[in-house]
């Protein structure tokens, strides 16, 4: 939409979208005029921004040389691996996975700085949807393969219903999860604002209940049916309160049920399916030697942990945090992905 000057004028979001597309476009050398991009730009923006996404759109146009050779290499043991979909649940360590993919000269399928390294049929940002509705088809085993024939990539993310028929391919590729805690992963969604997201909402998502509604709602009045409009739950943070994990990796089916609907039958099929996985770790033991051998030994990584990054005072800037009350009602609620996670938090099962 932005490309097409649907807006009156560019602002910083703009800018962003505008960036992002540009990236997507040259990483997978997808040859557009600038002249189109700078007419385009001309008749539409005002003179700073027209500037600064001018000079971004040569910059980009001159990096697409360098991205076509720059092709990292591989160690031995990585040549005889199997390309890997990681599945991202949302604020479940998937861009820390994605950046550790990078620093091991993975073959990204995507720019880590631009969808997380997630394809681009695969990502879960509901405004590029409707930017591009094509992008809601989901792509099955043959043409993932075809996929990978075509850029040999050797890492990729996942991060929308999981289709088991669609997307699972372990003949052809490994598969591989990060667990959070519930409660931690509840919170964390409770205090994400993605800015991208609210600018394109649609007009009845405007209504949706807020964070604190939903917690005022659901945990404190301990209310059966919430008065607040709720929405699809793949769009909505409600979906965090009810088994956000099984929904997600239990396929499109299990995401549409309401509030309330997702049973114990479900939550025993999701892990079946992780049982089939190479690797599922535990978030709050990724720093463990445990969990750093098992990337080396299963992925070939050297490097498994990031500078800098501790979870250890990760509630530090939450402004939404809930109470030892609220917090055994969520546990209650989200009773079903707490089977998922603690299988493999206390039966030695993950990361193996």
């Amino acid at each position: 939409s932005v490309l097409k000057c649907s807006p009156p004028s560019v602002n910083r979001t703009h800018f962003r979208i505008t960036q992002h597309v540009l990236q997507y476009q040259c990483h997978h050398r997808v040859r557009y005029s600038r002249y189109d991009y700078k007419l385009c730009l001309s008749e539409r923006t005002d003179r700073r921004h027209r500037r600064q996404l001018n000079s971004m759109i040569n910059a980009f146009a001159m990096q697409t040389p360098r991205l076509k050779i720059s092709i990292p290499g591989t160690t031995t043991q990585r040549k005889h691996r199997k390309p890997y979909f990681w599945y991202h649940i949302h604020k479940a360590a998937g861009s820390t996975v994605c950046k550790l993919a990078e620093a091991n000269h993975e073959i990204l399928h995507a720019p880590s700085a631009m969808l997380n390294c997630n394809w681009i049929y695969d990502q879960n940002h509901q405004w590029v949807r409707r930017l591009l509705p094509t992008l809601d088809e989901v792509k099955n085993c043959s043409q993932r393969l075809e996929e990978w024939e075509r850029t040999k990539f050797s890492w990729s993310l996942i991060e929308r219903p999981f289709s088991h028929t669609a997307m699972f391919c372990p003949e052809s590729f490994g598969y591989g999860v990060a667990l959070r805690d519930p409660i931690k992963l509840l919170e964390s969604m409770l205090n994400y604002v993605d800015p991208l997201e609210s600018l394109f909402k649609s007009r009845d998502d405007q209504y949706e209940a807020t964070p604190e509604q939903l917690v005022q709602c659901l945990l404190r009045n301990m209310q059966e049916s919430c008065p607040y409009k709720l929405g699809q739950a793949e769009n909505s943070v409600w979906m965090f309160f009810d088994n956000p994990v099984v929904r997600l990796l239990g396929g499109p089916e299990v995401m549409e049920l309401p509030l309330g609907g997702v049973s114990s039958t479900h939550a025993n099929k999701v892990l079946e399916l992780l049982v089939k996985f190479d690797i599922v770790t535990i978030v709050e033991e990724m720093d463990s030697d445990a969990s750093h051998k098992k990337f080396q030994d299963i992925l070939g990584w050297n490097v498994t942990s990031l500078a800098g990054r501790s979870r250890s005072n990760e509630n530090s800037d939450k402004a939404l945090l809930l109470t030892d009350a609220e917090k055994d009602i969520a546990r209650d609620m989200n009773k079903h992905d707490y089977l998922v996670y603690n299988y493999f938090l206390h039966s030695g099962n993950h990361a193996s």
